[in-house]
């Protein structure tokens, strides 16, 4: 079995330098700051029409606009992989205006790096001369990252941006609308309305606002923030205020990070409405309903919906005559599924009857599961670490480089770790960070051959975790495999609702041992400690399903790799490797 070994969280070379010239440029931004026009007397209405870049139906009477969410890298610039995937959809769906749909950034602390991670998203919708905007989602302003009021001085200092932040008074920052005029007259002909969806709500907020037990199970660790009146308020403000100018209701789009609940409802009665496109993880909705929904079906203008934040769920549903539409990721950190990388496409047409459609446009060959035929998997050891092949470690969350600079990273194979003396993976952090979370290791090894799991009822794999100077033990852990070149969705015990039995032989010992798996995971934070152990543990498949989705593992399904997820249980674990040896899928441990 060959394993070949890369890392996904690879540390960049911080060598961009910010030049003068360029913060100079960041600051004389101006905000938009107008005089009533002799062809505009209305003060609001020049306002709104005052883009850096007009933006105009084409000559065949449509307008398109491409939906790119969830970049969500950090440094000083982006992954060839995402920068590739951006040419690639603007190449082929010529849009008249690109949408940076949130989650553009992670935790970037300082303005030099944030002009120049901004030059390497946008350069190529720059280089092509195309107007871009954005919103701002949960992540952009997390950790110690810049406030979004300086972020959006420098987003609006780039040529081709045409995004606002003329409301000092409405909650969030970058609450705006982009006119877009006719093809044969200066009337708008359809608009785009962007609002800040927020990021957290807060510990006064949680207490107070949220209900002991979620409405909707879809709502998967809601603590996320919502659209607030004031926003709501200035939609209906704007939108009534340009009907009125114009003599007629005008057909839009709005789009923001947070999906609101009435996705969830609309996926739940899917079926009667008609939907295309997939729902692989929660809809992960506020718990609060901020009554934005409402405010549109009221004013009747909002034809169409897009939100991101899901990086798994690629769906379109047609709500109470509102298209609510989910765009994927648009790259590989974080999480993701390899087969939904994309962007989510809208045409207006000014002459169509049905004014607005969207699809989903994918990077990849095919969305959905690989169709080439599966085999199943053969008894036996999957991974040895003999030899060299394919493996991928991560910080959880997804690559974030900052995270493997800050909190280090270890891995390699080693000699002599696993059984009886042959070679293994160990795996460690030298650094243990406050934030728990930040210490959670993610594993996943790529299998030569891939199949269905066949015969195979378990899996099976040695570790050692008794440690150097410190036996190892998990805080929480989870097993599993990968499906279908889903690495941001893997099976894994920890997708199962409630308890369940795992299995271990200590080495050199011919008595199995029996534990209880709470949730799914085990490790001290939920009483199953195995500090120290070393020796097979087994996992059974009928407890794997997928994450977010809580899909059992089928038996076509196409078993590409395996899994785990853990975090050392506190600081004085840091430095002591994990050490991974004999991947195995069999029909019977005991035997």
């Amino acid at each position: 079995m060959k394993i070949k070994i890369s890392v996904i969280c690879a540390v960049l070379t911080l060598a961009m330098l910010f030049c003068g010239c360029a913060r100079e440029k960041i600051s004389e931004i101006n905000y938009y700051t107008v005089e009533p026009s002799e062809d505009i007397d209305d003060f609001e209405i020049a306002d709104i029409l005052d883009l850096k870049h007009t933006l105009r139906v084409g000559e065949d009477g449509k307008f398109r606009v491409l939906v790119i969410s969830d970049v969500q890298c950090t440094g000083t610039s982006l992954p060839d992989f995402i920068k590739n995937n951006i040419k690639t959809l603007v190449d082929r769906e010529a849009p008249q205006l690109v949408l940076f749909l949130g989650d553009n950034s992670f935790n970037i602390t300082s303005e030099e790096e944030m002009y120049s991670y901004l030059t390497d998203m946008t350069s190529y919708v720059e280089e092509r001369k195309i107007p871009w905007a954005h919103v701002y989602g949960n992540h952009d302003d997390e950790n110690e990252a810049l406030d979004k009021v300086v972020q959006q001085r420098i987003y609006e200092s780039f040529d081709y941006c045409v995004s606002r932040y003329v409301e000092a008074d409405v909650y969030g920052v970058g609450n705006y609308v982009l006119p877009v005029l006719a093809s044969d007259s200066d009337e708008v002909a359809f608009n785009v309305f962007a609002f800040d969806s927020g990021s957290y709500l807060s510990a006064e907020e949680i207490k107070e606002l949220i209900p002991d037990a979620s409405m909707y199970p879809g709502y998967y660790e809601g603590t996320y923030d919502y659209i607030r009146q004031s926003q709501i308020d200035w939609y209906e403000q704007t939108s009534e205020k340009m009907e009125e100018y114009y003599g007629k209701k005008i057909p839009a789009m709005a789009y923001f990070h947070i999906p609101l609940q009435e996705n969830y409802l609309a996926w739940l009665n899917r079926n009667s409405l008609g939907y295309e496109g997939e729902k692989r993880e929660y809809i992960t909705a506020s718990p609060i309903n901020s009554g934005l929904f409402n405010a549109m079906l009221k004013r009747g203008d909002v034809k169409a919906v897009v939100t991101g934040h899901d990086h798994t769920n690629d769906y379109a549903i047609e709500y109470r005559g509102i298209k609510l539409c989910s765009a994927a990721t648009v790259g590989n950190h974080f999480y993701y599924d390899d087969d939904m990388i994309g962007g989510r496409v809208f045409v207006f047409d000014e002459n169509g009857e049905e004014n607005i459609t969207t699809y989903m446009s994918y990077i990849g060959e095919h969305n959905g599961r690989i169709d080439t035929p599966v085999t199943a998997l053969p008894t036996g050891t999957a991974i040895d670490f003999e030899t060299d092949g394919d493996n991928f470690v991560s910080a959880i969350y997804g690559s974030r480089e900052d995270y493997q600079r800050y909190y280090e990273l270890r891995y390699g194979v080693f000699d002599g770790k696993g059984v009886d003396g042959s070679r293994a993976f160990g795996v460690t952090r030298e650094a243990y960070n406050q934030n728990y979370s930040q210490n959670t290791i993610e594993c996943n090894f790529t299998l030569d051959t891939s199949g269905s799991i066949g015969n195979n009822k378990y899996v099976k794999v040695w570790l050692d975790l008794s440690g150097g100077e410190t036996a190892v033990d998990m805080g929480r852990a989870s097993v599993g495999v990968v499906v279908d070149k889903q690495r941001g969705a893997p099976y894994v015990t920890g997708g199962l609702s409630g308890n369940c039995e795992f299995y271990y032989l200590a080495d050199g010992s011919d008595t199995w041992e029996t534990f209880t798996m709470v949730n799914g995971e085990f490790g001290n934070d939920v009483g199953v400690s195995v500090e120290g152990l070393r020796g097979y543990f087994v996992f059974a498949v009928e407890d794997m399903f997928q994450t977010y989705t809580r899909l059992p593992i089928g038996e076509n399904d196409r078993i590409t790799g395996f899994y785990m997820l853990f975090t050392p249980a506190d600081e004085s674990m840091a430095g002591e490797y994990v050490y991974i040896d004999d991947v195995s899928f069999v029909e019977d441990f005991l035997s």
